[in-house]
């Protein structure tokens, strides 16, 4: 059977990306060119690789199946296109590192920019290149090689071909602006009660959502957030203008609470502890990630000796 590498492609952005017209923008195609080649695709195959909806599409169990080959395909040419141009332009290559949009700046500040600083100090031919997504997204990427390097917020993972360390755990705490002072201010209430408040949270597609969601089903509450904010910095801007009340890492809330322009909520019910780990595909990784990554690990163990 011989079958054109360009349907694999375009099957791997599709599958990707869960939609035809999406594939097609990434490849500069057109939607009836992406849907004529998977219908090709489909052909020579003798299989369906595809539901289709109006929706989008999903993969079916023939296209799962065929996904975590031709993933672990590209992966291997998009490493080999890298190597390349590393070896004609004399650089090192690019270091594509993922920060989730759960991470605060606290974080960023303290325990990601000082390491990733002295990397860069003994690594002048690197290019560092930094992404800003929702957990889900970047451990996609570090799955499929787009991500060299993922710090998210996360409570567990469990791909084989991924290697994980713990950063450091923290704890989160319900927040209000003042003009709900009166209201909330000492007393103990349940997450059920904070529902009834406008209710801020980041992105639906994000770890930090998820969590929350699965937090408040727990205790027979909905939660169905008035405000989707992009990040922790965004989430605590709204509370402070008294636009609702979210649930934030305590650290990073800890001076907007002691200025006065916040207050904490108790609660009834105990918050988890959160973790903050890296992340990385144990297959294919360049020199120059591994020491990036040895440089994070180092810098956060010194710091958590420290403490």
């Amino acid at each position: 059977m011989s079958i054109s590498y360009e349907y694999y492609k375009i099957f791997y952005y599709v599958a990707r990306y869960q939609s035809f017209n999406q594939a097609a923008k990434v490849l500069l195609n057109s939607q009836p060119n992406i849907a004529r080649a998977i219908n090709n695709l489909e052909s020579e195959l003798g299989c369906k690789l595809f539901d289709r909806s109006h929706r989008g599409v999903r993969l079916t169990n023939q296209g799962q199946l065929l996904y975590e080959h031709v993933s672990e395909a590209h992966k291997h040419i998009r490493l080999a296109e890298d190597n390349l141009r590393t070896i004609v332009s004399g650089r090192k290559g690019t270091i594509s590192l993922g920060i989730s949009i759960g991470i605060t700046d606290v974080v960023t500040r303290n325990r990601i920019l000082p390491p990733l600083k002295d990397f860069t100090r003994s690594n002048k031919d690197v290019n560092i290149r930094i992404l800003n997504d929702s957990t889900p997204n970047l451990i996609k990427g570090v799955i499929d090689g787009s991500v060299n390097l993922a710090i998210i917020t996360t409570t567990n993972f469990s791909e084989p071909i991924l290697r994980a360390h713990i950063l450091y755990t923290f704890s989160e705490i319900p927040i209000a602006g003042n003009a709900f002072r009166d209201e909330l201010y000492g007393r103990t209430v349940s997450l059920k009660d904070l529902t009834s408040y406008p209710v801020i949270t980041l992105q639906r597609d994000s770890e930090s959502f998820s969590i929350h969601d699965r937090l408040f089903a727990s205790h027979g509450a909905i939660l169905q957030p008035n405000i989707e904010a992009s990040t922790m910095r965004q989430a605590l801007a709204f509370v402070e203008n008294d636009m609702g009340i979210a649930c934030i890492a305590e650290e990073y809330v800890r001076p907007a609470i002691e200025r006065g322009s916040i207050f904490r909520i108790n609660v009834d019910v105990g918050i988890p502890i959160r973790e903050i780990s890296l992340y990385i595909n144990k297959v294919g990784m360049s020199p120059e990630a591994v020491d990036l990554e040895n440089h994070i690990l180092e810098y956060n163990k010194q710091l958590s000796n420290k403490t």
